[in-house]
């Protein structure tokens, strides 16, 4: 019995990491392309607030890996690091199907 108990908490630990590296990935670039899109839309050059994104975005990456590692609960994993980039990638196609 202890051996099947390690063994489902070594898959929780590699599904929570599986999530929050990918997941978190995902985020961060949904993140970065609202982020250049909105400075885009306030005046800045479209070039400059792709860098200026892109960097940021590596922050963005590593302050969501260390809040996801420090989550214990499984909720607000699910959600911020699982439903909100799926939304946004819905949106997207959503919006370039409406624009095609």
């Amino acid at each position: 019995m202890p051996h099947i108990q390690r063994l489902i908490a070594a898959g929780r630990l590699l599904l929570h990491s599986l999530l929050v590296v990918v997941g978190g990935y995902f985020l961060s670039a949904a993140l970065v392309a609202l982020g250049a899109a909105a400075l885009t839309s306030l005046g800045m050059a479209r070039s400059e607030a792709v860098v200026s994104f892109a960097m940021l975005g590596f922050v963005i990456y590593l302050m969501l890996l260390i809040w996801g590692f420090a989550l214990r609960r499984w909720t607000p994993l699910l959600v911020v690091y699982g439903a909100l980039p799926l939304l946004y990638y819905l949106w997207q196609h959503a919006v370039a199907g409406a624009a095609s």
